[in-house]
């Protein structure tokens, strides 16, 4: 019994010693396993440098093909590793210490892991890291200063620092910013990408404005009001989070190389599209506009038709609101101008319209004249359900002037 019980304890013991290895430094060879206290690291086996094992004092270089389970450089004694040959981590990449360092010259580091640097990270020539995991941190409180940087399709980057990348950062899974600042020379979102906006504004996420390829997504997500850039050329453009997303100036037409390509989902919040345009190019002929359970799409009216165009299929959900406002300046002619801020909303199908404090009638015509429905205006809440896809054209009768006002009801 004593015999088994001390085997038991020291089981995991044994285990656990089997799936590290440190760095002893006969030679700067990484692959000779004689520089290491358990082989050399793969796949299952952690790689230690510059803990109490490091001896020899030869600094790691790695010129193959080389893999480990995670890469942890201890703060006990300096060391540095160069990377001149593709390296795969399976897990994290920690340097825990202002001495330690990586020199990445050449090839491509990928980690499936989280990224923390405490040290010094250099990279020159071809170098580029890769983010290869699922949900995967980028920290440190040093510069965080890449050569190149891509993260790989079904992985998910959050930042909890600012970093530079001095050539492309390229994506095919996505980056979460938080608060701080991606500052690269390039940017290109790949189809299926998405990077995520949670500053006010796009330039104080990222300093250069991306190319985006049919597919790729930009995602506005903050809960806090931001403006929607007008310098990209959107392919698939989200709206979430409680703020409200506004424009300051027409948005390029949004990509149309095929038939999914330029679309709109307003998922949370307010889509202010104000008195500018958030239209679709017409190359081919497709695209999807959406404004969800919940959400407003919100038009200062000034031109006859506001609702972004030539999406070929466009869907309001029935807790949808579409908001025209600012009609004060707009319901005119050249003698009299209604002094009210007349608010006209359409709501799943109903035509809601609010804001009247002087007596008259509202009158809906179709465009060619037809009346649809005239009532007596109340000072609370106007409603009439509409059929969609129609434009139609609310009228105001004041002291027998009329102020009238073109809209598409969709």
């Amino acid at each position: 019994m004593k015999t088994f019980l001390l085997f038991a304890l020291l089981v995991p013991v044994y285990l656990f010693s089997q799936t590290t290895s440190s760095w002893i430094g006969l030679n700067s060879s990484w692959s000779d396993e004689n520089n290491w206290t358990n082989g050399v690291p793969n796949d299952t086996i952690d790689a230690v440098l510059g803990d109490s094992c490091y001896t020899a004092f030869s600094q790691p270089i790695i010129s193959s093909t080389s893999r480990c389970k995670s890469l942890l450089l201890d703060s006990i004694k300096q060391i540095s590793l160069s990377i001149d040959a593709s390296f795969y981590v399976q897990g994290d990449i920690s340097l825990l210490a202002l001495n330690d360092s990586i020199l990445h010259t050449s090839s491509k580091l990928t980690l499936r892991g989280d990224w923390s640097n405490e040290g010094i990270y250099l990279a020159s020539g071809t170098a580029q890291v890769a983010f290869g995991g699922s949900g995967q941190l980028l920290s440190g409180n040093t510069p965080q200063i890449f050569n190149s940087l891509h993260i790989n399709g079904g992985s998910e980057l959050s930042l909890n620092t600012s970093i530079q990348i001095l050539e492309l950062f390229s994506l095919s899974g996505s980056c979460n910013p938080q608060s701080f600042l991606v500052d690269a020379d390039s940017i290109q979102v790949n189809n299926n990408a998405c990077l995520y906006v949670r500053a006010s504004t796009f330039e104080e996420n990222y300093s250069a404005h991306p190319t985006v390829t049919a597919g790729g997504i930009i995602e506005y997500a903050s809960d806090n009001d931001q403006t929607v850039s007008s310098h990209i050329t959107y392919s698939t453009l989200k709206l979430s989070g409680d703020g409200k997303k506004s424009l300051i100036s027409d948005l390029p037409k949004l990509l149309a190389t095929s038939s999914s390509a330029g679309r709109i989902y307003v998922n949370e919040g307010e889509f202010d599209l104000g008195v500018y345009h958030a239209d679709r190019d017409t190359l081919v002929e497709g695209g999807y506009f959406t404004v969800a359970d919940g959400a407003v799409l919100r038009i200062d009216s000034e031109l006859d038709v506001y609702i972004p165009q030539n999406y070929k299929n466009s869907y309001f959900h029935a807790n949808s609101t579409v908001e025209y406002y600012g009609v004060r300046t707009n319901l005119k002619e050249s003698s009299h101008k209604v002094e009210d801020e007349m608010c006209i909303q359409q709501k799943g199908r109903l035509l809601l319209i609010k804001g009247i404090t002087q007596p008259g009638t509202i009158f809906i015509h179709d465009v060619h004249g037809r009346e649809i429905q005239n009532f007596t205006a109340s000072k609370t809440t106007n409603s009439y359900e509409m059929p969609i896809n129609v434009v139609f054209v609310v009228s105001l009768i004041v002291d027998k002037k009329v102020f009238s006002k073109k809209l598409l009801f969709r």
